[in-house]
Formats: C-alpha cells, sequence, structure tokens
C-alpha cells in the first residue's frame, strides 16, 4: 500500500474531524454532536494547527487512512481565548456529558508532567488494533518532531499497546475510567534518557 504523509493544512480540517468522530463512534458507540464536531473544527483550525502538529496520511488517490496530532510540552490554549472563540463562532459553548468529563478528567490524572510531554493522539481510518502500513510514516513524523522530548498517548485496548511497543513506547499507566472503559497510558522517552 502506498502511503504518503504530510503536515496537514486548513484544507484538511473537515476530514481530521470525520476521521476523529469516526475514532469516537467506533469506541464509544456514539457518534459526537454537531456541536462538538464543529468546536473541533474551531479548535483544529484556530489552535492546533498553529501551536501543534498536524499529520494527515493519505493513500492513492488521496484516500485518508490517518491522523497524527500532537500538543507539544507548554501549549495550552489561553481558556478565555478558547471560550471566547467557541461564543463567537458558535454561540455557545458545548459541554461534554457528564460521564465523558470524568472520563476526561481521570486520562489527564494518568500523564504524569503534562506540561513537559508531547501528547499524542492518532487515529487510523480503518483500524482493528493490528499491524497497519500507515502506522510507521505516521508516526515517524509525530515523533521527529518531538525528537528530545517525551511522547505520551492513550490507547483503548492492549492489542494498540503492544503494537506500538516497535516505536519505543512501552506501557505507564492502566485504568479504568469512571464510565467503566479501560485505557492504556504509554510513553515514549527520549533515546538518552
Amino acid at each position: 500500500m502506498s502511503v504518503s504523509v504530510r503536515e496537514a493544512t486548513l484544507v484538511d480540517v473537515p476530514v481530521v474531524v470525520r476521521l476523529l468522530a469516526a475514532e469516537t463512534e467506533r469506541r464509544r458507540g456514539g457518534t459526537p454532536t454537531e456541536a462538538h464536531q464543529s468546536a473541533l473544527r474551531l479548535l483544529l483550525a484556530h489552535y492546533a494547527l498553529e501551536a501543534g502538529m498536524v499529520w494527515m496520511a493519505r493513500g492513492r488517490g488521496g484516500v485518508p487512512l490517518g491522523v497524527a496530532v500532537c500538543r507539544p510540552p507548554g501549549a495550552r490554549p489561553d481558556r478565555g481565548a478558547h471560550q471566547g472563540l467557541l461564543l463567537r463562532e458558535l454561540g455557545h459553548l458545548p459541554a461534554p456529558g457528564e460521564q465523558e468529563a470524568l472520563d476526561r478528567a481521570a486520562l489527564r490524572s494518568a500523564v504524569p508532567r503534562v506540561e513537559e510531554v508531547w501528547l499524542l493522539v492518532l487515529t487510523l481510518a480503518e483500524d482493528d488494533g493490528g499491524p497497519s502500513p500507515v502506522l510507521a510514516p505516521l508516526l515517524e513524523a509525530a515523533l521527529r518532531a518531538a525528537s528530545g522530548a517525551p511522547v505520551v498517548t492513550v490507547v483503548a485496548s492492549p492489542a494498540e499497546r503492544d503494537r506500538l511497543a516497535p516505536f519505543g513506547f512501552r506501557p505507564l499507566h492502566e485504568q479504568v475510567l469512571p464510565s467503566g472503559a479501560r485505557a492504556w497510558t504509554v510513553v515514549r522517552e527520549p533515546a538518552n534518557a
């Protein structure tokens, strides 16, 4: 399979949102609301493409195969500016459900030194948790940008955790979230750590 990876641009935002929404649907069994997808589009366009790094993997004919979104250490949107953007563009602040908010808080608490690590969100268009020809080129781009710093990601299965091991990720924390879902936090430390 032919896979090309490049840094995402503004025109890629709708595709990135579709891939992330499909991942949410796969993992949680429900599609994110239009309000949440709109908020994600705004955050990608006004924040992630500027302060973070977003990579798109595409196959033959430009078919989207995956996305990697990285947040560098210390890069956090100003809460007031973030809320102002959402209020201005959406007219309201989309609120996560109570269970989702509890899960997010639990996941955040599992990431050590959150201000000192790169946070990685990795989504593949077709993902059965096994080997993927898309994974290596997508991870190479993300890890190259984070050279010299730890990278942390959260996965939803032992199979996903294990397939990251060849890329230098090691298990850090396993937890049962308030919703009952399981999550595995994995970290990739710099080679000289």
